[in-house]
């Protein structure tokens, strides 16, 4: 990477960026070694403000989740997480499977209240179809 014309941002865009940021740059340059730039920017002095944490993000929550994927691990662990906040989930592996279990939750009038879908099923059918 870097090696081709055009390739990064160009020194000139680096060197505005780190000027503005009151930083220096120094370049060490061996002919047959290479050139070794070296960018030096202030610590800011600014407190940080404290962004959401997953925790903040996925929320505990009720309700049924339907949740369709071919892949195992994908299912396993988003089936773990979503239980752990307090949803019950029921997975199938494929959407013939999903269908079938969206048809005896409706017919249990138990329906599920998301359902979330893998788009692409190798094989299969998936949320597309």
């Amino acid at each position: 990477m870097g090696t081709q014309k055009g390739m990064g941002m160009g020194l000139a865009t680096t060197y505005s960026i780190i000027k503005n940021h009151d930083g220096h740059l120094s370049v060490k340059s061996e002919t047959g070694a290479g050139t070794t730039f070296t960018i030096y920017l202030p610590a800011s002095e600014k407190q940080i403000e404290e962004k959401e944490t997953v925790e903040d993000i996925f929320a505990a929550g009720e309700g049924k989740i339907l949740l369709m994927d071919d892949e195992e691990i994908i299912r396993e662990t988003a089936e773990q997480l979503l239980t752990h906040k307090g949803y019950t989930v029921e997975c199938a592996k494929d959407g013939e499977e999903a269908i079938d279990l969206y048809k005896k939750a409706m017919e249990a009038s138990k329906p599920f209240n998301a359902v979330i879908l893998d788009l692409t099923i190798r094989g299969g059918m998936g949320g597309k179809d």
